[in-house]
C-alpha cells in the first residue's frame, strides 16, 4: 500500500513538473506579421452639379497629412481643418452678389405691393374700388411675399455653394493620390484620394481556426519592428477578411519628445515652403513664394524666414527646430501655379531672400525675430504599408 502511494505521488510530481515546463510555452504569445492598412479610403469629387462645374484651383499634394476642423458646441469653426480641394470662387461670388441684387429688387416690389394692398383695402371699405381690384392687389402682395422668400432662399443657397468651394478633411488621414487639379471641370470627376490614419487597421493573415479562438479577452500587442512602440487594439472591433483579420488600433502623430522637452514654449509649425524662381521670360532672377506664406503688418508685407535652413541641400536635411527671422518682402502682381499644386507669388527684387530659402506657411501669434520654432516630421507612428509585429496570446 505504501509503495502504491509513493508511485502515485511520484506520478503527480512528474505531471506537475511537465506542466510547469510547458506552462510558459502555452502562455507565450504567438507572433504574427502585420501590415498597416486604412480603415477608410476613398476619392472625393471635384466640381459642382450645376451648368458651371467650376475651376479646380488647388489640390493638396500627395503625402499631405490631413486634420478635421475643430468646432465649438454650437458648430462654429474654432480652427479650420486641412483644405483638400479649392475651387475658384470668382463665379460663385458673382452669383452671391447677383442673388443679393435679386433680393433687394424683390424687397422693393414687396414694399410697393404692400402699400398698394393696404390702400386698396381702405378704398374697398369706402366703396371707392371694386372687390376685384382689391383681390388683384392682394394677389400681387402675396406673390411679392413669395418672391422675397424665394430670393432669400436663393441667396442662402449661393452663400452655401460659395462656402463649399473649399473641401475640408473629415478625418485624420493622408492624401494618397491627386487625380485632377488646376483645370476647368467638365463634370464631377474624382479629384483626390484620401486614406484614414487614425484609427488605423492592422492586417494579419491567420487561419480560420485561429480567428475562431479570438475573443475580446484575447491580449493583442502591436509593435514596430524597431521595438519603439507597443500598444493594444480596440477590443471588440475587427474586420474579417479572406485569409485573415484586420484589427483596429489608435494612431497618433509621432513627435520627438527630446525636442519638445528642450523647447517647451516654442510654437509648432507643420508647413514650410521654399523660395523658388518664378521663371518669367528672360528674367530667371525673379523669386517667388507660396501665396499663403506672405503676411502683412503696419510696416508692410513680410515672410518668416528659417535662419540657416535651406531645401535641396545634398549634405544635410532640415533641423527639427530652428530660429526664424521676420523678412520684409514686397510681392509683385504676378502669380502662377508651381508644380501644379501651389500658387506662388512673384516678389520684387530684394537681397533678403535667396533661392531655396525656407519660409513658414503660418504666422504664430506673438512670434518675433530670433524666436525658435519646432518643425516636427510629418508622419504618424503607424504609416500605411508599414510592417509591424503582432503578438497574440491565443
Amino acid at each position: 500500500m505504501k509503495l502504491f502511494i509513493k508511485q502515485v505521488i511520484y506520478k503527480l510530481i512528474f505531471v506537475l513538473l511537465i506542466f510547469l515546463f510547458l506552462c510558459p510555452q502555452l502562455l507565450e504569445a504567438k507572433k504574427y506579421k502585420g501590415t498597416v492598412v486604412p480603415l477608410i479610403k476613398g476619392s472625393i469629387k471635384g466640381g459642382k452639379g450645376f451648368v458651371f462645374y467650376g475651376i479646380l484651383k488647388y489640390a493638396a499634394r500627395p503625402g499631405k497629412l490631413t486634420e478635421p476642423s475643430i468646432l465649438d458646441r454650437n458648430g462654429n469653426v474654432i480652427k479650420q481643418g486641412t483644405v483638400l480641394l479649392q475651387l475658384s470662387t470668382a463665379y460663385w461670388k458673382d452669383r452671391v452678389e447677383s442673388a443679393k441684387s435679386a433680393m433687394r429688387a424683390a424687397e422693393a416690389n414687396l414694399l410697393t405691393d404692400t402699400e398698394n394692398y393696404k390702400r386698396m383695402y381702405f378704398l374697398m371699405n369706402n366703396k371707392s374700388v371694386s372687390v376685384a381690384d382689391f383681390q388683384n392687389a392682394r394677389s400681387a402682395y402675396y406673390n411679392s411675399l413669395a418672391e422675397v422668400n424665394e430670393a432669400k432662399y436663393a441667396l442662402e443657397e449661393s452663400k452655401l455653394i460659395l462656402s463649399s468651394c473649399a473641401t475640408i478633411a473629415a478625418f485624420e488621414g493622408i492624401v494618397v493620390k491627386v487625380l485632377a487639379f488646376g483645370t476647368y471641370l467638365s463634370g464631377e470627376p474624382p479629384a483626390i484620394t484620401v486614406a484614414q490614419l487614425n484609427p488605423v487597421g492592422i492586417k494579419v493573415m491567420m487561419s480560420d481556426e485561429e480567428i475562431a479562438r479570438l475573443t475580446i479577452n484575447t491580449p493583442v500587442s502591436i509593435s514596430r519592428k524597431n521595438g519603439t512602440t507597443d500598444q493594444g487594439i480596440y477590443y471588440g472591433l475587427n474586420k474579417r477578411i479572406e485569409g485573415g483579420i484586420i484589427f483596429y488600433t489608435k494612431n497618433s502623430q509621432r513627435f520627438e519628445k527630446n525636442i519638445r522637452g528642450k523647447y517647451k514654449n516654442a510654437p509648432v509649425v507643420k508647413n514650410i515652403h521654399s523660395v523658388v524662381r518664378f521663371f518669367v521670360g528672360h528674367k530667371p532672377s525673379i523669386l517667388a513664394v507660396n501665396n499663403e506664406c506672405i503676411f502683412q503688418d503696419r510696416k508692410g508685407y513680410f515672410v518668416w524666414k528659417a535662419v540657416n535652413e535651406k531645401t535641396l541641400q545634398p549634405d544635410r536635411g532640415i533641423s527639427p527646430s530652428f530660429i526664424v527671422e521676420k523678412v520684409y518682402a514686397e510681392p509683385d502682381n504676378m502669380q502662377r501655379m508651381y508644380g501644379g499644386l501651389n500658387m506662388v507669388r512673384a516678389l520684387k527684387p530684394s537681397d533678403c531672400l535667396k533661392k531655396n530659402d525656407l519660409v513658414l506657411k503660418h504666422n504664430p501669434k506673438g512670434l518675433k525675430s530670433g524666436d525658435r520654432v519646432i518643425f516636427p516630421q510629418e508622419r504618424y507612428i503607424f504609416m500605411l504599408g508599414d510592417e509591424v509585429e503582432v503578438d497574440i496570446k491565443l
